[in-house]
C-alpha cells in the first residue's frame, strides 16, 4: 500500500529481488556442499583403502631407542640377546615398514651381523637380509605398522665363544635408513639421528655394581631404636647373579649388636658382630640383569660414632657359571648415635598477605628417641618488600613464648634455663608477624635458618640450638632440612 512513495527506479530493484535471492541460495548450497566434501575427504582418515591420502596430512613416523639404559654387557652362550631395543611411533593404521638399513661400529665382523635376526615384541619378522659394508639391509614385505608404539628388537640367537671381547654398536644413521609408506607414497621418519644402541661389549662372565641409595651418608640417629644404617642397590651387567655372600665392615664397634639384612621388607639374614658383618644368603636372592636387588642393614644401636663399609659380594652366574665376586670397599654411611633425635617439619602453606596478624611458619618438632629433648635456639632470615612489620612472635600450643624485631635481616628467639622448650614428643611452634601492607607488590618470607657444619663453640656461631642430657647440639645433619622457605603475598 506504499507503493506510491517508491521511485520508478526501486520498483524495478523490488520487482527482480526473488530472482536472484534464489540464485544467492544456490550457489551457498553449492559453497557448502563442495567445503564439506572436502573436509570429509580430509578427515576421513588411513583406514579407508578405498580412498588416496595426500600423504602430507598425515604425522611422520617417530623412531627412537625403547631401552637407553640397556644392557652393555653380554655373556658368552647368552641366547637370544637385543643387540638394539628402537620403537616406531605410527599415528595411523597400515603404514608399511618396507626397509630397514642398520649401521655398526666395532669389532662385529659381517658374519655376525648377518645372523642377527629382527623382532617385533615376541615375533619374529621374515625378511630378505643382506650385508654390506657392515650395514645390515632388512627388505619387508610392506610391513604394516600398528597405530601407536611399535616395539622391535635386533638379536643374536646365542653368543658363541669367538666373539668374547668383542663390541659394537647399531645405529639409524640418517632418515633414509628407514623406508615407510602409506597407499604408495612415502612416509619419512622423525627422530633424533643417529638412533643408536648402547655400546655392547661380550664378556665371559658379569660384574656386580654396588650404588648407595642414602641422599646423605653423613647423619644423626637415635639409641635403642631400630635404624636403617645403610641402603644399596647392586645390579648385574651380563646376565642374572645368585647372590650369596655379603660382607660389611661395622667400625668404631666392640659390644656385640644384631644386625639383619632385607629386601623390600624381608628379611633375608640376621647375625650377630661386632666389626666383621658375614651374611650367608639363603637360595634364590637373585640380581636380575637390567634389575637392581635393593638391600637395607638394620640394627639397634647405642650412643657413639659408626661407619658401614661394604667389603665383599659373592655370587655365582646363571648363564657363565662362574663364581663372581666384588672386593671393593665402599663407604655406605657415617652415624652419630645420640641418646634422642630431633625431626623439624614445616607444616605451614603459602598463605594472601593481610592487614593484620599472619602465620608466617608453623613448624612441628618431633622427638625421634626416648630421653626428653630441649630447644634452645630458633632463627629465621626476613624478607620484606612493600610492607611494615610491627612485630614478630612467637607462640605454641597457644601460649605466647617471646617476640622479636629483625636485626641484619635476622629474627632470632633464645631460651635457656627454665624457659628452654621440652620436646617429650611433639611440640608444634608457630611464627607470627603483624603487618601493614605499604604498596602493591607486598611481599614477606621467612627462611628457618639450619647449620652446614657441626656445632660451634660460640653460641652466635650456630642458627638453631638443641640439647639432650645437656649434651648441646646444632642442626648439623638433622633429618628433612633445610624446610621450604614460608611465602605470604
Amino acid at each position: 500500500m506504499f507503493e506510491h512513495l517508491v521511485s520508478p527506479q526501486h520498483k524495478d530493484f523490488i520487482s527482480q529481488k526473488p530472482q536472484r535471492v534464489k540464485l544467492y541460495a544456490s550457489l551457498l548450497l553449492l559453497s557448502l556442499f563442495v567445503f564439506t566434501s572436502a573436509w570429509l575427504g580430509v578427515n576421513q582418515g588411513p583406514k579407508s583403502s578405498a580412498q588416496s591420502q595426500d600423504i602430507s596430512q598425515f604425522d611422520r613416523v617417530k623412531v627412537f631407542t625403547a631401552n637407553e639404559l640397556g644392557n652393555s654387557q653380554f655373556v658368552l652362550r647368552s641366547p637370544s640377546v637385543a643387540m638394539f631395543d628402537f620403537v616406531l611411533d605410527s599415528p595411523y593404521e597400515n603404514i608399511s615398514l618396507n626397509r630397514l638399513v642398520f649401521s655398526s661400529e666395532g669389532t662385529m665382523d659381517e658374519d655376525f651381523l648377518s645372523k642377527l635376526v629382527l623382532y617385533q615384541n615376541q615375533a619374529q619378522i621374515n625378511a630378505s637380509v643382506q650385508v654390506i659394508n657392515k650395514q645390515l639391509i632388512f627388505t619387508l614385505d610392506d610391513y604394516p605398522l600398528s597405530a601407536g608404539k611399535n616395539y622391535f628388537h635386533l638379536k643374536a640367537d646365542a653368543l658363541e665363544d669367538d666373539l668374547l671381547g668383542q663390541k659394537t654398536k647399531i645405529f639409524f644413521q640418517d632418515i633414509d635408513s628407514l623406508d615407510l609408506s602409506y597407499q604408495g607414497k612415502k612416509v619419512l621418519p622423525l627422530g633424533t639421528f643417529p638412533v643408536s644402541s648402547t655400546d655392547v661389549l661380550i664378556v665371559e662372565k658379569a660384574q656386580i655394581l654396588p650404588y648407595n641409595n642414602l641422599l646423605k651418608n653423613n647423619f644423626v640417629v637415635s639409641s635403642g631404636v631400630s635404624t636403617k644404617i645403610a641402603d644399596l642397590s647392586l645390579s648385574s651387567q651380563g646376565e642374572t647373579v645368585d647372590l650369596q655372600k655379603i660382607n660389611f665392615i661395622f667400625s668404631q664397634n666392640e659390644k656385640p649388636v644384631d644386625f639383619y639384612l632385607a629386601s623390600k621388607g624381608q628379611v633375608l639374614s640376621r647375625i650377630t658382630g661386632t666389626s666383621e658383618l658375614d651374611f650367608d644368603l639363603p637360595a634364590g636372592v637373585l640380581i636380575k640383569a637390567n634389575e637392581d636387588l635393593a638391600l637395607e642393614l638394620w640394627a639397634t644401636l647405642e650412643t657413639g660414632e659408626y661407619a658401614v663399609t661394604l667389603n665383599f659380594i659373592s655370587g655365582k652366574g646363571f648363564i657363565s657359571g662362574e663364581q663372581i665376586s666384588l672386593t671393593e670397599d665402599i663407604t655406605l654411611s657415617r652415624l652419630n648415635v645420640l641418646p634422642s633425635v630431633l625431626s623439624i617439619q614445616s607444616q605451614a602453606q603459602r598463605h594472601v598477605l593481610t592487614d593484620s596478624w599472619n602465620t608466617l611458619a608453623d613448624l612441628k618438632f618431633t622427638n625421634l628417641g626416648e630421653q626428653d629433648i630441649k630447644l634452645h635456639k630458633l632463627a629465621w632470615e626476613i624478607k620484606a618488600q612493600d610492607i611494615q612489620v610491627e612485630n614478630f612472635e612467637l607462640w605454641s600450643q597457644d601460649k605466647f613464648l617471646a617476640s622479636s624485631k629483625v636485626v641484619n635481616d635476622q629474627i632470632i628467639f633464645t631460651f635457656w634455663g627454665g624457659t628452654s622448650l621440652l620436646v617429650t614428643d611433639e611440640l608444634n611452634v608457630q611464627l607470627i608477624a603483624k603487618t601493614t601492607k605499604t604498596g602493591p607488590d607486598s611481599r614477606l618470607t621467612a627462611n628457618f635458618l639450619t647449620d652446614n657444619i657441626n656445632i660451634q663453640p660460640e653460641n652466635v656461631q650456630n642458627n638453631f640450638l638443641w640439647s639432650v642430657d645437656d649434651q648441646l647440639y646444632n642442626s648439623y645433619l638433622l633429618p628433612g632440612l633445610p624446610l621450604t622457605p614460608a611465602i605470604l603475598e
